[in-house]
């Protein structure tokens, strides 16, 4: 196993949060991404797309049509109405990229199945990070964004191996465990850089006028020195303007740290931000919160490597050790010095083993599979990822999805709510165990949900929906046991007058009582005999209902 070394490879790192919304303008945000330069392309679920053109933004809508037997499809781009440029560039090939995404979706879950849901794919380019003590070396990343309509967010930080072989403890240490290394500095496109940090001091407080004039002033030079600093860099067949991502001074980044600051700008995006006359003097609009959850894990594919076997039982039979080694994320000396956990291979064929914990997924192909393969080949290796990758999307959706709807439990203020929230979570588990045609691919995903405690999960969330269904009953009876004594508080006021005229000055004269000669003193004394009468049987009545309510409790009337 220590001998193991990759050949061709990707990792896909992958983050995942929410955004406190309910519900999101896919549309709207897709444009805005591309107009401010954080992405370079975009493509909704329902193949609206947007795209850099150089000095404007070209839009249309995307076709994919499927054959016969859905093994192929076929992209084809409308441009809207005025829009003279496609796609060129990197620009084109995350439009060829996405539409092969949403081909492998519909082969997979179907075209109009309800998962998943209307979403935005947008592409951001290349970035950079730049190693701390190593300036020399960088790790090239080609990030794409998942926004979906409930909200879920994710972030896939796509990494290819370089084209010498990787030893199996340096791609552990190096590719798998990236998160854990700082580094100096992160290149981004130029738009990315400026926004993010608009976004951080647009949300951090509400600035008053003076400090909104000042801080104008402070983005224009920011905007001017992120001008200056971008640098342009030709990536074979590509190229990319990049600038470096402003930072704390003296702290290092780490890949976490980069994926949040994606979030959050694309939240700050979101929320329509105003600039120039309108935030001096209007200010900024709420930007919307994300959650307070986040969770990142690796997507491996490892296409080639050396010894590799003509099935994928024979590989795992003889690299079982290795496989777990890379599940695990840890680089195990030699076979057998640690007790491997066993292996449960989802794949029910030959040709590929997958593998899914809670911590990373591995999909390892074998040689019979790769020229399985080789008629459908993509040069970017779309062929043998893009596939396996859409349902992890779907995995890493559901599950955070669920993470969100705990979140939403918890601040549900009448039934109406949380008889809503419970209608919406059965049907949700519904669609999801109903998530493909497939066999395979429905049992994956329920066991990818499992490693991921999903089951626990929806129990949370049951129990909080149950809490939040007894505070809400119990509120509403104080509510209405509040309204209840201030009717019969309203109620014995009203009567009072009429106690007084039919009962209180008849019997006063029936017993000859002494009374004033003024007829209209005569009333006052009968209506204040009434209120002290109609007062106390009112506090007689309300003393009695407390004391119920405090033995109905447990509590005992206090001796003395």
């Amino acid at each position: 196993m220590s001998d193991l070394e990759i050949q061709e490879w990707e990792v896909w790192h992958t983050y995942a949060t929410y955004l406190r919304v309910s519900k999101i303008d896919l549309d709207l945000l897709g444009r805005r991404l591309v107009e401010s330069g954080v992405a370079l392309c975009s493509m909704l679920r329902d193949g609206r797309t947007y795209w850099n053109s150089g000095s404007s933004v070209g839009s249309g809508s995307t076709r994919v049509d499927l054959d016969t037997y859905a093994s192929r499809a076929t992209l084809n781009l409308k441009r809207d109405p005025g829009c003279n440029a496609g796609p060129n560039g990197f620009a084109a090939e995350a439009w060829f990229q996405a539409g092969n995404f949403r081909f492998f979706e519909q082969r997979l879950f179907g075209r109009d199945r309800p998962l998943p849901p209307a979403y935005l794919r947008a592409f951001l380019g290349q970035c950079n990070l730049i190693p701390e003590g190593d300036p020399r070396s960088v790790i090239r990343m080609y990030p794409i964004l998942m926004v979906y309509e409930p909200g879920v967010a994710l972030l896939e930080l796509r990494t290819i191996g370089p084209e010498s072989p990787t030893s199996l403890s340096d791609f552990i240490s190096g590719a798998l465990n990236l998160f854990q290394h700082p580094f100096d500095r992160v290149e981004v496109p130029p738009g990315l850089s400026r926004l993010a940090t608009r976004a951080y001091y647009h949300s951090y407080r509400k600035w008053t006028l003076p400090y909104r004039t000042a801080l104008i002033w402070l983005e224009r030079g920011h905007d001017s020195a992120v001008r200056q600093l971008t640098r342009f860099q030709g990536e074979g067949d590509f190229s990319f303007d990049l600038a470096p991502l402003s930072g704390e001074k003296g702290r290092s980044e780490r890949l976490n740290d980069f994926a949040l600051t994606v979030f959050h700008t694309v939240a700050f995006v979101l929320g329509r931000p105003r600039s120039g006359v309108g935030f001096l003097l209007r200010g900024q609009r709420h930007t919307p919160e994300l959650g307070g959850f986040w969770s990142g894990r690796p997507h491996i594919h490892v296409i080639r490597f050396k010894g590799q076997c003509r099935t994928a039982s024979e590989n795992e039979n003889r690299y079982r050790d290795a496989f777990n080694s890379i599940l695990l994320r840890v680089a195990m000396p030699r076979a057998g010095a640690v007790k491997s956990p066993p292996l449960k291979d989802l794949r029910s064929f030959d040709d590929y083993n997958a593998y899914v914990t809670s911590a990373a997924s591995l999909w390892v192909w074998s040689n019979l599979g790769r020229q399985n393969q080789e008629p459908l080949a993509d040069p970017n290796r779309g062929h043998l990822i893009y596939e396996h990758q859409a349902v992890m999307e779907l995995m890493e959706y559901g599950y955070m999805l669920h993470r969100s709807l705990l979140d939403r439990a918890e601040g549900y203020a009448d039934l109406d709510d949380v008889f809503a929230a419970r209608r919406a979570l059965v049907k949700l588990r519904q669609d999801m165990s109903e998530a493909s045609y497939f066999g395979e691919i429905r049992e994956l995903l329920e066991h990818g949900w499992a490693e991921l405690q999903l089951p626990e999960l929806r129990q949370s969330i049951q129990e909080a929906l149950s809490l939040r269904k007894a505070e809400t009953r119990v509120s509403e009876g104080r509510l209405t046991a509040r309204v209840g004594r201030a009717l019969t508080v309203v109620f014995g006021l009203v009567a009072v007058p009429g106690l007084a005229q039919r009962v209180v000055q008849p019997l006063w004269k029936l017993l000859g009582v002494p009374r004033p000669a003024n007829e209209a003193g005569f009333e006052t004394i009968a209506n204040a005999v009434s209120l002290v009468g109609v007062g106390l049987i009112v506090a007689l009545l309300l003393n009695r209902v407390g004391f119920l309510k405090g033995y109905a409790s447990g509590s005992e009337p206090r001796r003395r």
